[in-house]
């Protein structure tokens, strides 16, 4: 959700020629670890699971384990380390939990709905390490580049290696948000799996929960909140009806429309390094 996360519509989970994270590729087009679950009691040569939707394979990571219709909300941490190759399996457990929890309080509970969930908030949180956006920036190129409107007359190089300065600049006057001096941009910068951002979001966030996001909003850093935060903005956006569609163009677009036009991350090889 904050402006320098960059996601593309052919994301992590269509199944489309130049996905995000090619190993976690899936679909009639896939070349990663996955391929088409079969309904419980198959041997393996039935039909797959209804639909031949993006994503429709995502939840058989052959060989070590297979999620079915039956059982598609025990989302598990080899699971979630099958998909996320940066993850280790001590940090994919933290995330377990939560995850079952809200998925299901949510109702974030097909196959369609858990995938397009799961490719947005794995790209949105570098596969589920970073929890917290980072505006630090070592060249004011790439600065102006991501913050264009708002580098129209100030200096990027003023900000690169500040990222408290940076924050509070591009982020004040927006969503709720004080100006500069409020510091607003700093506390209410992008954090959990979805990155919720603004004071706006933390407020409603907050009145929904009762956790209290908006003194504290360093508790969306923590596993539980990260998934509970990334859920609820789900919810409120009324992102399954998107994901029944298939429509992942569309789901970007509200979590994160500058991902559509700025760049597409590409991961290919060995995850340079895990969390």
């Amino acid at each position: 959700m904050s402006d320098h996360d960059y996601d593309s519509w052919k994301g992590l989970f269509p199944g489309t020629r130049g996905s995000t994270f090619p190993r976690a590729c899936v679909g009639r087009q896939g070349t990663g670890i996955f391929r088409p679950a079969f309904p419980t009691g198959s041997a393996g040569g039935g039909n797959p699971l209804p639909g031949s939707w993006p994503g429709a394979g995502l939840f058989a990571a052959a060989p070590r384990f297979s999620l079915t219709l039956n059982d598609i909300g025990l989302v598990n941490a080899k699971f979630l380390c099958a998909l996320l190759p940066r993850l280790s399996l001590p940090r994919a457990e933290s995330f377990v939990v939560p995850l079952n929890s809200y998925l299901a309080k949510y109702r974030i509970n097909t196959i369609q709905r858990i995938a397009a969930f799961m490719g947005q908030v794995a790209v949105e949180s570098s596969e589920f390490c970073k929890l917290v956006e980072s505006t630090y920036y070592r060249d004011a190129a790439h600065l102006r580049d991501t913050f264009p409107s708002a580098f129209k007359t100030a200096h990027a190089a003023d900000y690169i290696k500040h990222p408290e300065k940076l924050a509070n600049f591009v982020y004040a006057g927006k969503n709720g948000n004080g100006d500069e001096k409020s510091g607003d941009g700093w506390k209410y910068r992008g954090r959990g799996l979805m990155q919720l951002t603004f004071r706006n979001n933390y407020s409603a966030f907050a009145k929904d929960t009762g956790v209290d996001a908006v003194n504290h909003p360093e508790l969306l850093e923590e596993p539980r909140m990260a998934v509970y935060s990334a859920a609820w903005f789900w919810n409120e956006t009324h992102l399954n009806s998107y994901a029944d569609r298939g429509n992942f163009k569309g789901l970007t677009l509200r979590i994160n429309a500058k991902a559509l036009v700025i760049m597409t991350v590409s991961t290919t090889g060995s995850a340079p390094w895990r969390c």
